[in-house]
């Protein structure tokens, strides 16, 4: 519903600037807002996804940690930035063609990971030694890359399916060493790398992860 709101204010706005103009809505960078069928408007609502992600328990335990997945599920997160490597251009609000890959700014929405990988969300920007736009962007891309990295990531809980889990502690000897199990991670503060088409590895700090009935954290 706070997608829906917001994105009818920016396009009443929208509609207004370009009476005011009398130029199109896309005319200008600066000038660019969603459109309604932008997945932007279903991720706006990250403002009460922020807030949740608030809730869940602060990170304090550093860890390395890669998974398999047994599935391909839609992850969602939010972070500082997103990088997918060779993805170059993006079209719908904003059309940009780049001789080098997009850092995405404050991303928030979902990564599908399968034979083609889906980039589906908002961001507030994007850059890179090239340009720098810092103007809202939704986000609705397929693209086939083999590395995906996640920066900032603030206190995002996840729930997977693994076909295997390595877990290692960066100050004790403790580790996590399972197959085929559920991996509940309560609560992780750090970076991820998205590797296609199912691997995932963390660098940062937990609250608790639980594989099957091991448990690692408070």
């Amino acid at each position: 519903m706070e997608g829906k709101i917001v994105a009818a204010t920016f396009t009443t706005l929208a509609l207004v600037f370009a009476g005011m103009s009398g130029t199109s809505v896309n005319a200008d960078v600066d000038e660019v807002l969603p459109s309604e069928s932008s997945p932007l408007n279903d991720f706006t609502s990250s403002f009460g996804l922020l807030d949740s992600l608030m809730e869940n328990p602060e990170a304090e335990n550093p860890v390395n940690m890669e998974i398999n997945l047994s599935d391909n599920p839609q992850i969602n997160i939010g972070s500082e930035t997103l990088q997918v490597e060779g993805l170059k251009e993006i079209e719908g609000s904003i059309a940009i063609d780049s001789e080098e890959d997009l850092i995405f700014r404050d991303f928030n929405g979902n990564i599908k990971m399968d034979n083609t990988t889906e980039i589906i969300g908002s961001a507030s920007g994007f850059r890179n030694s090239r340009i720098n736009v810092t103007s809202n962007v939704g986000l609705d891309e397929e693209v086939e890359t083999d590395l995906i990295t996640a920066e900032g990531i603030e206190r995002n809980k996840f729930n997977l399916e693994a076909e295997d889990i390595e877990l290692e502690s960066k100050t004790n000897d403790s580790s996590i060493s399972q197959s085929d199990t559920n991996v509940r991670i309560s609560s992780f503060t750090g970076d991820i790398e998205f590797r296609p088409p199912n691997t995932l590895s963390f660098d940062g700090e937990i609250a608790t992860v639980t594989a099957g009935k091991t448990s690692f954290g408070n």
